[in-house]
């Protein structure tokens, strides 16, 4: 499987799209929403990126809340 480097306006993107699906949490399927977003930012940015670490750890914070 081959995976392709985001450009450089394909990765202004994601941060934003990040953000706004961890705003939605609290919505039906939000948490779910932004797993699912993360998990797609983490293909073009990487694992150790600061917007995903970031992320990873806000939505730990609230699955810990009893979110789901």
């Amino acid at each position: 499987m081959t995976t392709r480097s985001a450009g450089p306006q394909e990765t202004l993107t994601l941060r934003p799209r990040v953000s706004h699906a961890m705003l939605g949490f609290d919505q039906p399927g939000g948490v779910a929403d932004a797993e699912w977003v993360i998990d797609e930012t983490v293909k073009h940015l990487g694992e150790g990126h600061p917007t995903v670490r970031d992320a990873r750890a806000l939505l730990a914070m609230v699955k810990a809340t009893g979110r789901t």
